[in-house]
């Protein structure tokens, strides 16, 4: 638990060869252009996007087209609704939770494994699942204030009246956080000890918001002391506000995570020009820009090392023993009526 997030620096030959390859690989005139489906806070002026964008074009001529799709759920929904007339030919901010959508409703080019060196803290089977690549991950965590409470050591704490009125949460339907946080009480607990659970802390939820941001807005306004979110959202305040009071909470149990995945679908026009994007992002000069604009960890080993994320504590990861349908998760997460 006292540990720092430390991994091992290693000489990056495998990736380096792939930028070379890349800069010397000639595209056929057709493929200029990669169109990159992705969400808001990627694509926008001030997320990692912008940045990759020019060091892709820069390395290759190949203009990365970033579609805003808003929010990340939207984005498989929309493949699937455009079928093969979609000009997307790289899909970017999938999850483990939808994966088994997408698989099932679309179809998927394979792509070559890589000989890389991973993140040894980013589980295994995690790292690749099928024809989809892990680009950025982070264990989840409650945050909060130092001073303004005592942070929670169990779930179950959060019962006690010292943490009345105190935590924002999102809701499950339309938001990733919370929807793992969901789905990570239901797998601990079950169905009917997750209901008995949300009747004991009631009165700690100040609201429900519809998405990450609100939920985290109200509490970085200070209208909740607890927000449930990324162990590495604090980062985000202590590089650019320079405000070290923020801190995430450390359980004395398992914490779930969240990975994010890319693919690229066999409806894709580019297709050549997509796989060299796939390749390009596992750079470790991209893997850094995605670390300082998503403020996620990167997947691939030695790029923390002389950063602030080397300060966060290595925590176990809550593993599930199986995958509740999220239809399922949904309807019970309605039945709470929160």
């Amino acid at each position: 638990m006292v540990k720092k997030i430390a991994f091992v620096l290693i000489p990056f030959l495998v990736l380096i060869a792939i930028y070379f390859s890349i800069k010397d690989t000639p595209i056929p005139q057709p493929q200029k252009r990669v169109v990159v489906y992705t969400y808001s806070s990627f694509a926008s002026s001030w997320g990692a996007g912008v940045q990759i964008q020019k060091k892709f074009e820069e390395a290759t001529g190949i203009h990365v087209e970033f579609v805003d799709v808003g929010e990340a759920g939207v984005i498989l929904q929309r493949l699937i609704l455009e079928g093969n007339t979609s000009p997307a030919d790289f899909i970017l901010g999938l999850d483990q939770f939808s994966l088994s959508e997408a698989q099932e409703k679309a179809s998927w080019l394979q792509l070559p494994a890589l000989s890389m060196s991973w993140d040894r803290y980013l589980p295994e089977a995690d790292r690749e699942i099928q024809q989809f690549r892990a680009y950025n991950w982070s264990p989840m965590a409650f945050v909060y204030r130092e001073k303004e409470l005592t942070p929670p050591k169990k779930l179950e704490d959060l019962a006690g009246t010292a943490y009345a009125k105190s935590l924002s949460l999102m809701d499950a339907r339309t938001s990733s956080p919370g929807y793992i946080f969901f789905h990570w009480i239901l797998q601990k607990l079950g169905v009917s000890g997750t209901q008995e659970y949300f009747k004991k802390i009631k009165n700690t939820i100040v609201t429900v918001s519809p998405s990450w941001s609100a939920a985290y807005g109200l509490f970085t306004k200070k209208q909740a002391r607890l927000v449930f979110s990324y162990l590495t959202s604090p980062v985000y305040h202590w590089l650019e506000e320079k405000e070290m009071s923020y801190q995430p909470v450390y359980l004395e149990e398992a914490h779930p995570y969240h990975v994010e995945y890319f693919a690229i679908p066999t409806t894709c026009k580019n297709c050549e020009a997509a796989k060299l994007f796939a390749d390009f992002l596992y750079l470790p000069e991209i893997q850094k820009i995605i670390m300082q604009k998503n403020y996620m960890l990167p997947v691939i080993s030695g790029v923390v090392e002389a950063t602030e994320f080397e300060k966060l504590k290595i925590i176990p990861l809550f593993h599930p023993t199986k995958q509740i349908p999220r239809s399922e998760v949904i309807e019970i997460w309605k039945s709470l009526q929160l």
